[in-house]
C-alpha cells in the first residue's frame, strides 16, 4: 500500500515537472480557465480575446465527445458478444464501461452546448 502510494506520488511529482520544462502548464492553466469562463456562462469584457480560444475548446469537445461514442458502441458490441456467450462478469465489466463512455460523451455535449451559448451571444 505504502509502496503504491509512493509510486503514484512520484508519478505526479514526475508530471508536474514534465509540465512545467515543457510549457503545458501554462496551456492547463488556459484551459482550466476557459473552463471556469464556459461554466461561469458570461463573456469576460475582453471578449475578443475570448473567441478563438473558446472556438478551439469547443472543437476539442466536439472531437472527444465523438470519440466517447465510438469508443461506448464497440464496448456495447462486446458486451453484447459476451452475453452471448453467457460470460456474465465479463459482459458485466464491458456494460460498466459503455456507461462510462456515453456519461462522457454527456459531458462533453454540455461543454460544447455552454460554449455554443457563449459564441452566439
Amino acid at each position: 500500500m505504502v509502496l503504491a502510494g509512493a509510486v503514484v506520488g512520484g508519478g505526479i511529482w514526475a508530471a508536474q515537472t514534465w509540465f512545467a520544462r515543457t510549457g503545458r502548464s501554462q496551456r492547463l492553466n488556459e484551459r482550466q480557465e476557459t473552463s471556469r469562463v464556459v461554466r461561469s456562462g458570461r463573456l469576460p469584457e475582453n471578449w475578443s480575446v475570448w473567441v478563438p480560444r473558446l472556438q478551439a475548446y469547443r472543437r476539442g469537445y466536439v472531437v472527444w465527445g465523438r470519440f466517447a461514442l465510438a469508443l461506448a458502441a464497440l464496448y456495447a458490441l462486446g458486451a453484447m458478444s459476451h452475453l452471448l456467450e453467457h460470460d456474465n462478469a465479463k459482459a458485466a465489466l464491458f456494460g460498466g464501461l459503455v456507461a462510462l463512455f456515453l456519461a462522457s460523451a454527456y459531458a462533453a455535449r454540455r461543454q460544447v452546448r455552454g460554449t455554443d451559448k457563449l459564441l452566439h451571444q
